[in-house]
């Protein structure tokens, strides 16, 4: 395993070990932080029609908040997450796309400040380069985790 792959995933096993827990917020809850979220959006140059259609009939995803909080990186000791979630032919096709997208990625490495291994890294850890894009709205999701208030401002 190359030291990139391991220290994307270090990175990210003691970023998430660090998270502090808290409980599910309720759905009325909801209502009154997309209505400060719509504000601010406006404020911020995006219609109001676009913020509506993006939360016309929201419901915070419960199932979303169950599974962040069982992450392999809050459930698992550091060696059982590199081999479970960083096995060696997850590196072998980091390597790969690293070298198929090279140029692409040097152009967003430079533009963003990280390194094209540690995009590879993370491209891989998430999605598996794509394969896995967790079944969820995203922006149902986002707005879940926002309102549930473990890492708020993260999400929002």
């Amino acid at each position: 395993m190359t030291l990139g792959i391991k220290l994307a995933a270090a990175c990210i096993f003691v970023w998430a070990a660090l998270a502090v827990d808290s409980a599910y917020s309720q759905e009325t809850d909801s209502a009154a932080w997309i209505a400060k979220l719509r504000s601010a959006a406006v404020s911020e140059g995006i219609s109001g029609a676009t913020v509506d259609r993006a939360f016309q009939n929201f419901t915070p995803l419960k199932r979303v908040v169950e599974l962040d909080r069982r992450q392999p990186e809050f459930t698992l000791t550091f060696t059982q997450y590199l081999n479970r979630v960083v096995p060696q032919r997850r590196v072998q096709k980091g390597r790969q796309k690293l070298a198929e997208n090279k140029k692409l990625l040097t152009q967003i490495g430079k533009k963003f400040g990280v390194q094209p291994r540690f995009i590879v890294a993370l491209w891989g850890i998430e999605t598996d380069f794509g394969r896995i894009d967790g079944g969820f709205s995203v922006i149902q999701s986002l707005a879940t985790l926002a309102i549930d208030g473990r890492r708020s401002k993260f999400f929002r």
